[in-house]
């Protein structure tokens, strides 16, 4: 299987690696631990028509671990907010696995216009 190639961005000094593929509507995907992005890549084929956003997570895949801070849930809620902030993705569709759906489903009630 080809593999899709991760775009870089720096959040919050933190450099960090997402997948962003295709065009439509967009679905955030949020893997769980340890995992990465790539736990997605098998179902970008099958969502043809959506724009497939999937970063990895602090520390996860080829996202860097911050150099200072533990790695808490709120340090995660904070970073994953950033990136998506970054991003003009509202209104989005979430795909969630694992650690993922309590981050995503955290995202969502802050963001419930979205």
């Amino acid at each position: 299987m080809k593999t899709i190639a991760r775009a870089r961005t720096d959040v919050a000094g933190v450099s960090t690696a997402y997948l962003d593929t295709g065009k439509g509507e967009p679905i955030v995907a949020l893997h769980g631990i340890p995992t990465s992005s790539w736990l997605f890549e098998p179902l970008v084929p099958h969502l043809q028509g959506y724009r497939v956003i999937a970063p990895d997570l602090l520390g996860q895949g080829g996202t860097e671990t911050p150099p200072h801070g533990r790695l808490v849930a709120a340090a995660y809620r904070r970073h994953l907010g950033v990136f998506l902030d970054q991003l003009p993705i509202e209104p989005c569709h979430l795909l969630l696995h694992d650690f993922g759906g309590i981050l995503g489903l955290a995202w969502a009630a802050r963001h419930r216009a979205a």
